[in-house]
């Protein structure tokens, strides 16, 4: 559905996200950016879009420490044939 209204917040861990809210496009899709909170463990941001059967729905993010593996591959996914 086109043109729904989605809110969106930060309900545990902190962080933020952003925008506030954003509305769906032609094929339904809205979003937004979810920056985790410093600490380590859960963080949960939700998207809400009233009267709308399954709203709302919640975003399960962990924050670990250390030092993550090294990357060993880079491939490109999609987008070879640019053009401007």
């Amino acid at each position: 559905m086109a043109g729904i209204t989605v809110t969106w917040s930060v309900i545990e861990g902190g962080g933020s996200i952003g925008p506030a809210s954003s509305t769906t496009s032609s094929a339904g899709v809205a979003s937004a950016s979810f920056t985790l909170g410093p600490a380590e463990g859960q963080h949960r941001a939700q998207a809400e879009a009233n009267g709308l059967s399954g709203s709302p729905v919640i975003f399960t993010a962990t924050a670990t420490t250390g030092n993550p593996p090294a990357a060993t591959q880079i491939a490109i996914a999609d987008g070879e044939g640019q053009t401007a």
